[in-house]
């Protein structure tokens, strides 16, 4: 995995993607994270960053293969 990048508070830059916190959910009792692309689609979803970080990472690999 690659670092990210700080955009501004709650929100960081990885891999074309700003990631963003969302805070808690408490119907799920779970935070989440989205991955927004520069066309402001919310393309990935997970719990935590190290998760959402690792489904990039993931399906950019299968796709270049």
């Amino acid at each position: 995995m690659k670092s990210t990048k700080i955009k501004k508070s709650g929100h960081y830059r990885y891999m074309g993607y700003v990631l963003i916190n969302y805070g808690y959910h408490s119907p799920d009792k779970k935070g989440w994270w989205q991955a927004v692309d520069e066309n402001g689609y919310a393309d990935y979803s997970a719990h935590t960053k190290k998760e959402l970080m690792g489904l990039i990472d993931y399906y950019n690999l299968k796709e270049i293969k």
